[in-house]
């Protein structure tokens, strides 16, 4: 039975421009700490706690930000299960496994950085106008490519410059203080992520509408006409 993934998808937008905002206010943050810290370095001096005392406040944004992306992950994972379930009603030829995997890949640890994306392939392939012919104008799954790679890249960036972040603030100096160009190659980092991050949300959002774009048109058309033989 189909059911519309119109209303999840505008609350996934919305959870992403959200994430996406506090992305920008991480962003002004690190880039703020990371010109101090080319004073500091300029100047000879390690960054002393006066220097991180914004580190709270960033610390405070932060968790903010991962509560925010909480949500926008549980709210996106269940419009992916819908839009998984649907193109399963247009064209079940396409599929070798159940809807069931929509939820379950993302769980799964190494696979999943491929089922979903194998998974978001299908459903592409199966809300098209004719599932059963080559890809027509604007039909192709070139979002689906470049949302899943910025996803992957700006997921790895995080990882290690939040790491370089953390075991920059927390080593000391014989001063008492960090190394301001530990911290300053930390916050670079940090500025990148937070700029890949706010991409990848773009794109995120690209291809949650023009997907949902698909199989509303999908639905309206009526019944998808029978697999040829063979397929």
């Amino acid at each position: 039975m189909l059911r519309s993934p119109v209303g999840l998808s505008k609350a996934v937008v919305v959870l992403l421009g959200a994430v996406s905002a506090v992305d920008c206010a991480m962003l002004y943050g690190h880039f703020s700490l990371y010109r101090l810290m080319g004073e500091r370095a300029r100047e000879g001096r390690p960054a002393s706690r006066s220097d991180l005392a914004d580190d709270l406040l960033t610390s405070a944004v932060a968790v903010l930000g991962a509560c925010l992306f909480l949500a926008t992950a549980v709210v996106f994972i269940i419009w992916f299960h819908r839009v998984r379930a649907n193109a399963g009603v247009f064209a079940p030829e396409h599929f070798g496994s159940g809807p069931g995997w929509a939820i379950g890949a993302w769980f799964i640890p190494v696979a999943n950085a491929v089922i979903p994306c194998r998974i978001a392939h299908q459903t592409w392939h199966a809300s098209r106008r004719d599932p059963y012919r080559r890809p027509g104008k604007g039909e192709r799954p070139t979002l689906v490519k470049v949302w899943w790679l910025l996803w992957l890249v700006a997921s790895a960036v995080d990882y290690l410059a939040w790491s370089a972040y953390d075991d920059a603030v927390a080593a000391r100096s014989f001063l008492g203080g960090a190394d301001p160009a530990a911290v300053r190659a930390a916050c670079l980092a940090l500025v990148v992520a937070a700029v890949l991050d706010v991409v990848a949300a773009l794109f995120a959002a690209l291809f949650v509408r023009r997907l949902t774009a698909m199989q509303d048109a999908q639905a309206l058309r009526g019944p998808v006409r029978v697999a040829p033989a063979g397929v």
